[in-house]
């Protein structure tokens, strides 16, 4: 590939936070990591959401996988405006937030958050 091939690509800000949200409100494994991170269950939970705080378990057959603004904004050490704006597209979260919440998620950072134009 020439030098001359390579463009840069920008980032869809709004698409990335549209992503940022799907993982917050439906990804089981950072369900298990913020549950386990902000101790809900007072006997330490270990990321088995079976034994955390019951408005996060289970809701019928299926698994209340979401997370609030504020709770992820914890975990993040950030405001809750912080995450509203990365999710609006207004900012982007730091590269290390971006490859942390991917890491949290257990997904490719830049495959499966970033969107590019």
């Amino acid at each position: 590939m020439k030098i001359a091939e390579i463009e840069r690509k920008q980032i869809d800000k709004v698409r990335t936070g549209r992503q940022l949200q799907v993982l917050r409100l439906d990804n089981e494994n950072l369900r298990r990591y913020v549950c386990s991170a902000l101790n809900y269950d007072k006997n330490e939970c270990d990321g088995n959401c079976e034994d955390c705080d019951p408005r996060y378990t289970r809701r019928g057959h299926g698994m209340d996988l979401s997370i609030s603004q504020r709770e992820l904004a914890q975990v993040f050490g950030v405001g809750t405006s912080v995450v509203a704006n990365w999710e609006s597209g207004r900012s982007l979260p730091p590269i290390e937030d971006l490859m942390l919440y991917g890491e949290m998620c257990k997904v490719d950072w830049i495959r499966d958050i970033l969107v590019f134009e």
